[in-house]
């Protein structure tokens, strides 16, 4: 039979359009004539030439459904076959093989006929998209490249000894991503801190409150990187030295977005500073007052100043287990 290749009154409207652009292409089965319709596009999709007709419409289909890679070959003929049974239309993307062997990606799709409650024509479209599967796998590649820069970047930040962080600038320096070391040196979990955006504050040493505070809003209005040492209070009551460096983020047009900055452990090393401060103070001490009294006040008054401890008392015990020199430092007058 001779096959009609022009556009027929039969196909969706919406076709024409894109069939005159040369993007998609129409084609109808006439189940009750036993005719098929192919638009120049859908003979151009299979590399066949309108002018070498094949014997009928059934041939037609098979022609088609060879193109079509396994199994989308016996899901297209499956979704034929419930669309002219059942009136079930159909909208399928799959992988194509044209009879010249190039390879493409292509929409299929199908809408049934009814005349006297059976279907009586198939209609469809036939497109191709290969240019969108291309740049659809291509972001999938980016996609899959940036996910692995990600893992591979926080497995890095994970081994790094030190907290990493990633905070907004607004009044509480609400933290917006921090690193799990976090929970070693601190006692929280990063979920935690995130969520309470005033635990820095509250758990921050009152004695750098003040410091702490005016050098954020510092960087908050400057923009300049900082460099602090400051004391916060783990979950079971420890005092933690800490020593940050942190820089600020600006978008493209040079705004300030954020910053980040990362967050060390110093505790051992100030415990370390402070001990040699302590002894330095009591040799020196130790030339200057005359009595064992004045220089255990003077010791005293040198480890409450090392160490930030709010009272110190010091007691020396002798041979036969009096304590003759007493010194105490920052107690309340006995009643």
């Amino acid at each position: 039979m001779a096959s009609n290749i022009s556009v027929s009154d039969g196909y969706d409207a919406a076709v024409a359009p894109a069939e005159r652009k040369g993007s998609v292409g129409g084609w109808e089965y006439d189940l009750l004539q036993g005719t098929v319709h192919w638009s120049p596009t859908v003979f151009d999709l299979h590399d066949l030439s309108p002018d070498v007709p094949l014997a009928d419409w059934r041939a037609y289909l098979e022609c088609s459904l060879a193109c079509y890679d396994p199994p989308g070959d016996s899901l297209v003929r499956e979704a034929f076959e419930r669309c002219v049974a059942d009136g079930r239309p159909y909208d399928l993307e799959l992988p194509f093989t044209t009879t010249s062997g190039r390879h493409l990606w292509v929409r299929t799709t199908a809408q049934p006929v009814w005349e006297a409650g059976r279907v009586v024509k198939v209609i469809g479209s036939l497109s191709d998209i290969t240019a969108r599967k291309e740049a659809e796998a291509a972001l999938t590649r980016r996609l899959e490249a940036l996910q692995q820069s990600e893992r591979h970047f926080r497995t890095l930040v994970e081994q790094v000894p030190a907290m990493i962080h990633l905070s907004a600038l607004d009044a509480l320096g609400s933290t917006l991503y921090i690193s799990p070391r976090i929970e070693t040196m601190l006692g929280y979990t990063p979920d935690e801190w995130i969520a309470d955006p005033d635990l820095f504050w509250r758990r921050l040493h009152p004695d750098d409150v003040e410091q702490v505070r005016a050098q954020h809003e510092h960087q908050r209005t400057t923009g300049q990187p900082l460099q602090r040492d400051y004391r916060l209070i783990a979950r079971d009551g420890r005092v933690v030295w800490l020593s940050e460096e942190s820089t600020v983020i600006f978008d493209a047009r040079g705004n300030p977005q954020a910053t980040q900055g990362a967050v060390f452990d110093v505790t051992e090393r100030r415990r370390a500073e402070n001990q040699l401060r302590l002894a330095h103070a009591i040799v020196e001490s130790s030339h200057t007052y005359a009595t064992p009294s004045d220089l255990l006040s003077a010791v005293a008054g040198s480890i409450r100043g090392a160490t930030g401890w709010q009272a110190v008392a010091i007691r020396l015990e002798d041979e036969h287990g009096n304590m003759p020199y007493v010194a105490q430092i920052g107690f309340p007058p006995a009643l």
